[in-house]
């Protein structure tokens, strides 16, 4: 297995940053605007971060890629506003501690008080206009490296029970799964292995039966606007269930 390699960016309009740590918080390097050498250090090891599924793998992609800062600030944008962006560099390797951390999804602000650690909160506003003063990007590099130091122990705590365990799971499955299957979370990889066809997801829809004019009872208590959006989910699920892939995240 490869080295691990805990991580966190932090994105500006001028500055972007993202800062490398071993599991003895060790730095191995900070990147600043710059990231020449990215690649060679990913590739050689296994990421680990903090909701880096949603976020941080996408925007190490564009690093990878050599975006400029604008780029990078354009792309952070697009996901904290919820815009789809499935771009993920192939030499990325990662493991998210967000993963089943915790059903109400907590955000690692609210572990480190949950951990009674110092809640650590930069001072410089994501929205700032221009470029950070050298003051500013020692004060950002401060705050990342401690949001770094929580995932190390946030891994720590889930490694037995958690992660060792999901390395386990996935080797059961056909070994052309491994690599897309680690970024799925256990219960996912547990009824691909047990099951010939998919469970249903806690989130799939529930019309109960049909009254007297063939219209599902539970459709005339909600909106409209909410209709629409369970009738496109369905239509969704529908065509997906009859794309021949059996195999599901």
């Amino acid at each position: 297995m490869k080295p691990l390699l805990f991580y966190d960016i932090e994105v500006f309009k001028e500055d972007s940053l993202v800062v490398f740590k071993d599991e003895n918080k060790k730095v191995v390097q900070i990147f600043h605007n710059d990231f020449e050498g990215v690649l060679e250090l990913v590739k050689s090891h296994k990421l680990v971060g903090y909701n880096n599924y949603f976020y941080d793998d996408k925007i190490l992609t564009g690093m990878i890629n050599g975006y400029t800062p604008y780029q990078i600030k354009q792309l952070n944008d697009k996901l904290i506003s919820q815009q789809k962006v499935n771009n993920v560099h192939h030499a990325i390797d990662s493991l998210d501690c967000f993963q089943q951390i915790d059903v109400s999804r907590p955000g690692l602000k609210k572990i480190e008080g949950n951990m009674g650690r110092m809640i650590l909160e930069s001072s410089i506003d994501f929205t700032i206009d221009r470029k950070l003063t050298d003051e500013e990007l020692q004060e950002v590099i401060e705050y990342c490296c401690y949001d770094v130091d929580t995932t190390i122990d946030v891994y720590k705590i889930r490694e037995y029970n958690y992660f060792n365990v999901k390395e386990r799971l996935v080797r059961m499955l056909p070994e052309k799964f491994h690599g897309k299957a680690m970024k799925w979370n256990t219960t996912t990889i547990s009824a691909n292995i047990l099951l010939e066809k998919p469970l249903p997801k806690w989130s799939d829809i529930r019309l109960g039966e049909y009254d007297s004019n063939g219209d599902y009872e539970m459709l005339k208590l909600v909106p409209q606007e909410v209709v629409d959006m369970w009738m496109d989910k369905s239509r969704k699920k529908k065509e997906n269930s009859n794309s021949g892939v059996r195999l599901f995240n």
